[in-house]
């Protein structure tokens, strides 16, 4: 159970302020708290729940006549009813929200002021005196003495505060993670990546495992463009794992989708870490790095005519988007004589640049190129992700507007996480490796530990630790011999 509460800022001051120490108003789903006490905390907190509400419905709407039971179970309470003035969850409160699991608690000085969707009504005219009037639509006018309020309810709620749950102990955010460990295998083997090709829908999702919000309690990123794509932003201070996460991400996509579904080309202005871990996958395309000189002309040059030459296949097929025209091309064996079906299959392209601030520097031109990419990439199956240690400054609009998920690392300060999450969060991370997810205007937000590739891959090894780890460079040929 979770606590939401909707006041004034003076009530919050005066009465609510030592509430935020209870453990039920950190809300799990959305890792925040939930107390909104003025028009910034309505924004993020408010959004987030709305959202989450959302997807409630769209999942009993799916789940038919079978029962679904939600968790955690909210506690809404309205206080102050001004901070919902032109909300979207005032369409919901306006139905019963039980079924979302959710109670609501409207207070008024009137009852008449109540929505008519109450069907409890409890009145207390003062602190001695109290009636229970009606309980679910049943009228009872049942009086009784209301509970006096704890002299020292500040010391009640500390200790209430320090208490902890064995589950949620046990689902707390690992403290390291490896890339076998996150999907649960000791083996290269045990992965059955053949099978994952096959079974692969990359025309509804391009979801790759990029680690744990708790004890197998999994988070993917998505970067379809039904999904949380197209295009990334991705921030990390040196140290905090950036081009670790990004390596796992990859590794992940290469995973579950073949190479006619996901091509990598990477540009990494760090001398060619990530390139030259991953170069024996099928799915690496190329990669330009800082110690290609004249190769970077060749570079742009070669972006520039993958974007013209899909556009050129798209009207040659009648198509506007990638998955229609994968669509096209995985039935091409059907032969219907009236369908003009594609060849040569056109993956979704994986555009990943490490240090882009770097980039931007020495290259300015690239700049331009990228822009377009983020401008018209969406329909042409190119997805964008830009990692840099200081997002301030070195994105332009453009590129920020098409960008709807953000994964922030360790951030070397409270402005750096600001500007990537709009909340200070990452600034105080510890551990290589964790992060914030977050989707659009708190769509998703996750904090999560990212499996690392980094480590001796043995599993014959009687130590379980090295048992279940996977070195990236002896992983990624494993993957290679896979597939040939």
């Amino acid at each position: 159970m979770n606590f939401i509460s909707l006041l004034s800022r003076k009530a919050y001051q005066e009465t609510w302020q030592n509430w935020r120490l209870l453990p039920h108003f950190k809300l799990q789903e959305l890792n925040m708290r939930g107390l909104i006490y003025n028009e910034k905390l309505r924004d993020i907190v408010l959004n987030s729940f709305y959202q989450c509400l959302i997807k409630r419905k769209q999942s009993l709407k799916e789940a038919g006549r079978e029962k679904v039971q939600f968790s955690p179970h909210y506690i809404l309470t309205i206080v102050d009813d001004t901070l919902l003035s032109g909300h979207g969850i005032n369409e919901l409160l306006a139905e019963d929200m039980s079924e979302l699991g959710v109670t609501v608690i409207w207070c008024k000085e009137d009852a008449n002021q109540l929505p008519e969707t109450v069907v409890s009504l409890v009145a207390i005219p003062n602190t001695t005196n109290g009636q229970l009037i009606s309980d679910h639509t049943v009228y009872l006018a049942k009086p009784f003495v209301p509970y006096p309020a704890l002299p020292d309810l500040a010391v009640s709620l500390i200790k209430l505060a320090n208490l902890t749950h064995l589950e949620v102990e046990k689902n707390a955010v690992p403290e390291s993670l490896s890339l076998l460990e996150q999907y649960e295998v000791k083996t290269v083997e045990a992965l059955e990546i053949g099978q994952r090709w096959e079974t692969a829908q990359p025309n509804k999702s391009i979801k790759s495992l990029i680690g744990w919000r708790g004890k197998s309690d999994d988070v993917y990123w998505d970067l379809h463009e039904r999904g949380h794509g197209p295009h990334a932003l991705v921030g990390g201070t040196t140290g905090s794992g950036k081009s670790e996460f990004l390596t796992t991400y990859l590794i992940g996509l290469a995973i579950n989708f073949s190479p006619e579904d996901i091509g990598m080309l990477i540009i990494d202005w760090k001398g060619g870490g990530i390139a030259n871990t991953l170069d024996k996958l099928p799915h690496f395309m190329g990669a330009i790095t800082n110690l290609d000189g004249a190769g970077t002309a060749r570079a742009l040059a070669s972006i520039k005519a993958e974007l013209d030459k899909r556009q050129r296949e798209f009207a040659r097929y009648g198509v506007n988007s990638i998955n229609d025209y994968m669509s096209l091309y995985k039935q091409r064996h059907e032969s219907k004589p009236d369908v003009n079906y594609p060849k040569k299959p056109l993956p979704h392209l994986i555009l990943v640049s490490d240090e882009f601030a770097e980039l931007k520097a020495n290259v300015p031109e690239f700049l331009d190129e990228l822009t377009s990419v983020a401008r018209i990439g969406r329909s042409l199956g190119v997805h964008l992700i830009l990692a840099t240690q200081k997002p301030s400054g070195v994105v332009n609009d453009q590129i920020e507007a098409n960008s709807r998920s953000k994964i922030a690392l360790k951030m070397a300060g409270v402005q750096d996480s600001n500007e990537l999450l709009k909340t200070p969060d990452a600034a105080h991370i510890t551990n290589p490796g964790r992060g914030y997810l977050r989707v659009g205007e708190n769509e998703v937000y996750d904090l999560f530990q990212s499996g690392y590739a980094g480590v001796p891959y043995d599993p014959e090894a009687e130590n379980e630790a090295s048992k279940i780890v996977l070195n990236s460079q002896v992983g990624v040929g494993g993957l290679n011999n896979n597939e040939r």
